[in-house]
């Protein structure tokens, strides 16, 4: 009897800790779709990718190079200074100080934007959307850059007709019906990570119930290192998932906003693998404690 209460103590706090596991990954899933919070380590990888930077210049550029007015062409030059102009421009956007805070108003407003239509499509599966990049913020900072750079009236006159108030955006991709019943799904699933973690609680508590007096801290012991090693094990395999890459801004942005979630997921997955061995050190310390009671009662 006290060798199935053991093994069902064990079964029970190690399904306490993928509980919580699964509600921590659950938390950061919800968190992220939801609310800007995981947004600054999203953004690091992103912005400093060399490839993310060479497709955002040529697309600011092109972006930049379709504004211009076309009666430009009818006066010599100005359409080529106009575009050497949007080159210097574009190069110092892209070197300002307050680029790390466009990419954060670029990438929280996407977000909200994918979010909103994953919400309409679990509402109505009939229509599949097209994802979007929201390119405003830098357009804005690229506009203000172009007109400081010139003290040239005849180039002002076109700089000042380029129309800006346009929403500019960059389709990452049209999901199927099966990518974009997973992704609701995931949604739905990551919004009970509380459930999740008080599910992990019950589990712990009545493991412990279960076990013999000795066992249930020697279980309690192993699941907590078995959860410490899974976590840790996750984090590690995160480094190898195979990330897709292009040399168009929607292919590099995908996969560099693939990289800066999972290094973002990954350091928030670190609290678990130290809760879990602050456990496993409380449990050594009660097993100990356990064994010198059960030594020194006989004797009294």
């Amino acid at each position: 009897m006290a060798v199935l209460r053991s093994i069902l103590s064990f079964l029970l706090l190690v399904a306490a800790g993928l509980s919580v596991l699964t509600g921590s990954v659950a938390q950061w899933a919800d968190n992220a779709a939801r609310t800007s919070g995981p947004l600054q380590e999203i953004v690091g990888p992103v912005s400093r990718d060399a490839g993310v930077q060479a497709a955002l210049s040529s697309t600011l550029t092109r972006v930049a190079t379709d504004k211009i007015p076309t009666i430009s062409a009818a006066v010599p030059g100005i359409a080529a200074h106009l575009e050497t102009l949007i080159g210097q421009a574009v190069e110092a956007t892209l070197a300002d100080e307050g680029i790390d805070q466009a990419w954060v108003t670029s990438i929280d407003t996407t977000r909200a934007g994918i979010v909103s239509e994953l919400d309409a499509y679990a509402d109505d599966p009939s229509q599949t959307p097209t994802l979007w990049f929201d390119l405003t913020p830098f357009v804005d900072v690229l506009a203000a850059k172009l007109g400081a750079l010139t003290n040239d009236q005849r180039v002002e006159v076109f700089i000042t007709e380029m129309d800006w108030t346009d929403e500019v955006r960059v389709p990452l991709g049209r999901p199927d019906a099966s990518q974009l019943d997973g992704a609701t799904q995931a949604l739905e699933v990551s919004a009970q990570w509380r459930w999740f973690y008080a599910a992990g609680a019950v589990l712990a508590l009545v493991g412990l119930a279960v076990g013999t007096r000795r066992a249930r801290w020697v279980c309690l012991l192993i699941a907590s290192l078995l959860t410490a090693a899974a976590t840790t094990l996750a984090a590690w395999g995160m480094e190898f998932i195979p990330l897709p890459s292009g040399s168009t801004l929607a292919a590099a942005l995908v996969g560099s906003l693939a990289d800066g979630a999972l290094t973002s997921l990954s350091a928030w997955l670190f609290p678990v693998t130290y809760g879990s061995l602050g456990v496993a050190a409380f449990a050594l310390v009660a097993l100990i404690v356990v064994s010198v009671i059960g030594r020194r009662a006989p004797a009294s």
